[in-house]
């Protein structure tokens, strides 16, 4: 890896049991044609098969780094720990995460962090989107029409035409980040849509349209081995409602 530029965009990219599953070769082209300008930050959340070998490897080759989490703890807190942990890096102008199936491609991880410095914001979102023109979201109906009537309760809950909470794509202004990820999540499948609601009581605004932007993704795709289970995120959701008034930064 040639020398750090003197800005650089950190992704953490949390990971559970995914030795077999990684696609491996994808981050290490990526890290090469980024040179440097994006640094990846893998944490295993407690695997038990032979991921934290892969990670350790991955962060070797592409001058990233691994952290390692002795127990399972879900993604929202893989993730809060992978933010906070990466407060002391120098010349960070955006901090994020990302999926590691990468369903959504990488190629959109530089021109969201324009989009975050360019228009000052506090957040950039992935927005799988079906738009027309070059577009290649693949989704299954049936979580395309879940996601929907999600997407709608969520925006009624936050006072603001969020189109998706869920996409894991997702970039923050480091300082912002610091602030919005320094205390657990209430849930661990909807932290995405307490960050905004932190973010709300954070700004003191329900107004959103200045501090956070959608990027319509022209290229993403569902999984077939996600790791969702829908009884246990309806239960989550249900646990989001009854805590809502209490979600603070």
């Amino acid at each position: 890896m040639s020398e750090t530029p003197s800005t650089v965009v950190w992704i953490v990219i949390p990971c559970y049991n995914e030795e077999t599953r990684l696609p491996r070769e994808e981050f290490l082209r990526f890290a090469a044609e980024a040179n440097g300008a994006v640094r990846f930050l893998w944490v295993d959340d407690g695997s038990s098969d032979g991921t934290a070998a892969v990670l350790e490897e991955l962060a070797a080759q592409t001058g990233g780094k691994a952290l390692r989490l002795p127990k399972n703890h879900g993604k929202a807190e893989a993730v809060r720990r992978g933010i906070l942990s990466l407060r002391a890096e120098p010349e960070c102008r955006a901090v994020g995460f990302w999926d590691a199936d990468l369903a959504a491609p990488l190629e959109f991880i530089l021109p969201m962090a324009s989009i975050l410095c360019d228009r000052h914001l506090a957040a950039v979102i992935g927005s799988r989107w079906s738009h027309l023109g070059e577009c290649r979201i693949k989704r299954r109906w049936q979580r395309h029409v879940i996601g929907r009537i999600f997407a709608f309760s969520v925006a009624q809950l936050l006072d603001s035409p969020v189109y998706d909470t869920q996409c894991g794509a997702k970039l923050f202004a480091p300082e912002t980040a610091e602030k919005l990820f320094a205390r657990p999540f209430v849930t661990r499948w909807f932290f995405d849509v307490e960050l905004l609601r932190r973010l709300q009581v954070l700004k003191g605004t329900c107004d959103l349209s200045h501090l956070v932007w959608e990027v319509p993704l022209r290229d993403w795709h569902d999984v077939p081995t996600s790791k969702v289970n829908m009884l246990r995120a309806f239960g989550d959701f249900i646990l989001l409602l009854t805590r809502w008034r209490k979600i603070r930064p």
